[in-house]
C-alpha cells in the first residue's frame, strides 16, 4: 500500500512537472498567450510552450483583451515570450505595454519590422535588456504603418529609455526634444546608420553604451548641462575614433574617448573641471604629465589605469577623494603628492605602480583601501598619519621593497 501511494505520488509530480513544462499560460485569444498578473486587472503577453512558443508570422497585440467576460489590460511581454520564432516577421506592440521581458525577441531570425504605437509610448518602456526590444532583430521602426527614419523625441517625452532604440540600424537622424533629461544605457545601441546627433541643453545624462557601436556616426554635440557620461557611451563610432587627443567636458566633467596618445603628450586640464570622470585617461600611456586644476574634487574610478607614461602627479587640495584602480599600472609613476583634502583612498587605487618608491598619506586620510598600494614593489617607505583607522586587505601585498612601516595607535582594523 505504501509503494502504492508513493508511485501515485511521483507520478503526480512528474505529471505536474510535465504540465509546468509544457503549458506556460492561463488563456489563449486570437493566436496569442496571456498570464494573468497579480491584482486581476492586467495580462502579460507570453508563450504555448518551451518547446513551441506558438508564433509565427505577423503579431498584433492588442491593448486589451476579454477573457470570461472580463476585460484585461496588456502590459507587458514576458521573458523570452519570442524566443527563437525565427519565423515571426513582423509585431505591433500597443502603448498600453510599459514592459518587456529579458531574451523576448531573441534569436528572432526573420523579424523585419517592429511597430509601435508612438515614440513616447516606446521611449517609456522597460526592456530587460537589448535582446528584449524586436528592433535589434527586426532593425525597422514603424508607427502607424510608416518607417522611422528621422526620428524626432517630442517634448512629451522627459527620458529615453534603456535599449529603447537599440539596433534599429534604419535610424539615419535624431532629433532630441527639449523636454529630454536622460538618455538610457544602450538606447540607441547600434544604430549603425546615425550619422550625426545633437543633445540638448535639458539633457543632464547619458547612459553607459548609449550610442556604442553606431558606426556611423561621425559628429556628436555634448551640451555643458550633461553632468555624468556611462561608460563606453560613444565607443565604437566614427566620432569616438576621431578624438585622438581631444577631451570632451560634459558640464564640467572630463572624459576622453579615445585609449590612445603620442608619446610625451601632456594635458592641462580646463579650468573650472570639477570632475575627471571614470575610465577618462584610462590605457593613455603616451600620456606623461597632465595639470590638474585646483576646481578637481574628485578623481573617476580606473582614470589613469595603465597610464604608464607619467612620472609624477601632482593631486590639488581640492580633491577630496582618489576612486578605486585610478593610477593601478601606471608603471612610471616614481612619485605622487596627496593633498590634505584627500579623506579616502580608493580599492588599489596605486596598485601596480611598480616603480612608486615612496609616498606620505596625509593626515586627513581615514581610510586605505584593499590594494591600495598592492604590487608597488620599489616601495621603500611609507607614511601612515594618526588619522587612519582602517588598512584593507592586501593594501600592501607584494609591496618587497618596504624595509619598515610605522602603524599609528589610531587604526583599529588591519
Amino acid at each position: 500500500m505504501k509503494q502504492k501511494l508513493l508511485r501515485r505520488f511521483f507520478a503526480t509530480l512528474m505529471l505536474l512537472a510535465i504540465t509546468t513544462l509544457t503549458w506556460a499560460y492561463d488563456f489563449t485569444i486570437n493566436g496569442i498567450y496571456y498570464d494573468k498578473n497579480p491584482g486581476g486587472t492586467s495580462v502579460t503577453v507570453t508563450y504555448k510552450s518551451t518547446s513551441d512558443r506558438g508564433y509565427s508570422g505577423s503579431v498584433t497585440i492588442p491593448s486589451q483583451v476579454t477573457y470570461n467576460s472580463k476585460t484585461y489590460d496588456v502590459t507587458s511581454i514576458g521573458n523570452q515570450t519570442f524566443y527563437k520564432c525565427s519565423t515571426l516577421t513582423s509585431v505591433t506592440i500597443p502603448n498600453s505595454v510599459t514592459s518587456i521581458g529579458d531574451w523576448a525577441f531573441s534569436d528572432c531570425s526573420g523579424l523585419t519590422k517592429a511597430e509601435f504605437a508612438s515614440i513616447e509610448s516606446l521611449c517609456k518602456i522597460k526592456f530587460g535588456n537589448y535582446y528584449s526590444n524586436p528592433l535589434d532583430y527586426a532593425h525597422h521602426l514603424y508607427i502607424n504603418g510608416q518607417e522611422v527614419t528621422d526620428l524626432v523625441i517630442p517634448n512629451s517625452v522627459t527620458s529615453i529609455g534603456s535599449s529603447a532604440f537599440s539596433g534599429c540600424s534604419g535610424l539615419t537622424s535624431v532629433t532630441i526634444g527639449n523636454s529630454v533629461t536622460s538618455i538610457g544605457s544602450f538606447a540607441f545601441f547600434g544604430c549603425s546608420g546615425l550619422t550625426s546627433v545633437t543633445i540638448p541643453n535639458s539633457v543632464t545624462s547619458i547612459g553607459g553604451g548609449a550610442f556604442y557601436d553606431c558606426s556611423g556616426l561621425t559628429s556628436a554635440t555634448i551640451p555643458n548641462s550633461v553632468t555624468s557620461i556611462g561608460e563606453r557611451a560613444f565607443e565604437g563610432t566614427a566620432w569616438f575614433n576621431n578624438q585622438s587627443d581631444g577631451l570632451v567636458y560634459a558640464g564640467k566633467v572630463a572624459y576622453k574617448y579615445k585609449g590612445t596618445m603620442a608619446t610625451g603628450t601632456k594635458i592641462t586640464l580646463e579650468e573650472g573641471t570639477l570632475v575627471i570622470g571614470d575610465y577618462a585617461f584610462r590605457g593613455c600611456s603616451g600620456l606623461t604629465s597632465i595639470t590638474i586644476p585646483n576646481s578637481v574634487t574628485s578623481i573617476g574610478e580606473y582614470a589613469f589605469l595603465g597610464c604608464s607614461g607619467l612620472t609624477s602627479v601632482t593631486i590639488p587640495n581640492s580633491v577630496t577623494s582618489i576612486g578605486g584602480y585610478a593610477f593601478r599600472s601606471c608603471s612610471g609613476l616614481t612619485s605622487v603628492t596627496i593633498p590634505n583634502s584627500v579623506t579616502s583612498i580608493g580599492q588599489g587605487a596605486f596598485s601596480y605602480c611598480s616603480g612608486l618608491k615612496s609616498v606620505t598619506i596625509p593626515n586627513s586620510v581615514t581610510s586605505i583601501g584593499k590594494e591600495a598600494f598592492d604590487n608597488c614593489t620599489r616601495l621603500t617607505s611609507v607614511t601612515i598619519p594618526n588619522s587612519v583607522t582602517s588598512i584593507g586587505e592586501q593594501a600592501f601585498n607584494g609591496c618587497s621593497g618596504l624595509t619598515s612601516v610605522t602603524i599609528p595607535n589610531s587604526v583599529t582594523s588591519i
